[in-house]
């Protein structure tokens, strides 16, 4: 079943899928590949009764596994640019909890690599990089996917700078908004 103006997420772009219900059914969210929407699945192969199409439903989610999932996804990408900045290239990453990481390649030879005391240099140079970035004003809390927040324009300027791609500026100077998927 699919549902208007839908806040399941479902597993896609490293982070897991949202846990749900649908008037108080459990159901795991899963993308439609055809048609793109995203479809509310009876969890644990236990079926789900006929809704009518039109008929109002409750749904939900469990907000603190959305809270957790997003935050795993946003260090990601937080990581990602932190890596860019040493002239790495992202080549795979996993935002599931207890297994997250960003992997990347050197497109040039970094000899920091070559050793254990190399690796720690360049973990700390990741670290440092992440460190002076001011803090971001978080505006309100996630919402699904969505993430409001205002950050100084020196931060949107070295986002912008290492690759990213957001929306800013559109409501007032220096709010921005993430999209975790």
């Amino acid at each position: 079943m699919a549902v208007e103006h839908c806040l399941f997420h479902p597993q896609d772009g490293g982070q897991p899928a949202d846990r749900g219900w649908v008037d108080g059914h459990e159901i795991t969210p899963v993308r439609d590949h055809g048609s793109g929407l995203v479809l509310a699945v009876a969890h644990g192969g236990t079926a789900l009764p006929v809704f009518s199409v039109g008929r109002p439903v409750e749904v939900r989610i469990d907000l603190s596994v959305r809270l957790a999932h997003a935050a795993l996804h946003t260090a990601g990408h937080l990581s990602e640019a932190a890596g860019r900045a040493q002239g790495w290239v992202p080549a795979a990453g996993n935002h599931f909890p207890g297994q997250a990481r960003i992997e990347f390649t050197a497109p040039t030879p970094d000899a920091r690599l070559d050793t254990p005391e190399g690796r720690e240099e360049a973990t700390a140079a990741l670290g440092t990089w992440l460190k002076a970035l001011p803090a971001a004003d978080l505006l309100h809390a996630v919402e699904a996917n969505l993430l409001f927040c205002r950050l100084p324009q020196a931060v949107i300027d070295r986002l912008l700078a290492e690759g990213f791609t957001f929306y800013h500026d559109r409501w007032e100077p220096g709010v921005c908004r993430f999209v975790t998927s």
